[in-house]
């Protein structure tokens, strides 16, 4: 039994991970991976659809889509890099492809008829230029497309790997 006075409490050893780390890495960095893979299986889902035409158009059917699965798939390449070697500047070059992903899936998210557009005159090239850009894009606007789930996670998860890229870059520059 312990008598008045005495200090029952005994500190953790110093090797022991701090409250903002969870096992020694930065919580920032974590976020930041699992935003950078779900922006990379957005680009698998619908970015824009259409009740009045045949379906909608996956990221992956057109160069922004690929452009945002690669960029995507880098940033998380380059964050759990952070984990893997430990090297924290490597949060900053997942947090600037992150933020390339969210630039390009805004633009989709902003402008529906993009994607389909964009398929479209791939698939008149396929087809021996049928049609001009011009008539494209009308029939493509009659069609009044709209953003759908794909490009939603494209958005939110290159949002969250971009800001809690910054975030972790930020932290480890501070403790420095």
């Amino acid at each position: 039994m312990s008598g008045y006075g005495q200090n029952s409490y005994t500190p953790a050893p110093s090797g022991a991970p701090s409250g903002g780390q969870a096992g020694g890495v930065d919580k920032m960095v974590i976020i930041a991976i699992v935003g950078a893979v779900i922006a990379f299986i957005g680009t698998f889902l619908n970015w824009s659809y259409s009740d009045t035409a045949s379906g909608g158009v996956k990221g992956k059917e057109f160069t922004d889509g690929i452009i945002v699965m690669i960029t995507a798939g880098l940033a998380a390449a380059a964050l759990v890099g952070v984990i893997v070697a430990k090297k924290a500047q490597l949060t900053i070059a997942g947090a600037g492809l992150a933020l390339i992903s969210l630039v390009i899936g805004a633009l989709n998210l902003f402008d529906p008829d993009r994607a389909a557009i964009a398929k479209a005159e791939d698939e008149n090239s396929d087809q021996g230029e049928q049609f001009s850009s011009e008539q494209i894009e009308e029939a493509i606007k009659a069609l009044d497309f709209s953003a759908a789930p794909g490009v939603y996670m494209v958005v939110i998860g290159a949002l969250a790997a971009a800001v809690c890229g910054f975030l972790a870059f930020k932290n480890s520059r501070a403790a420095r």
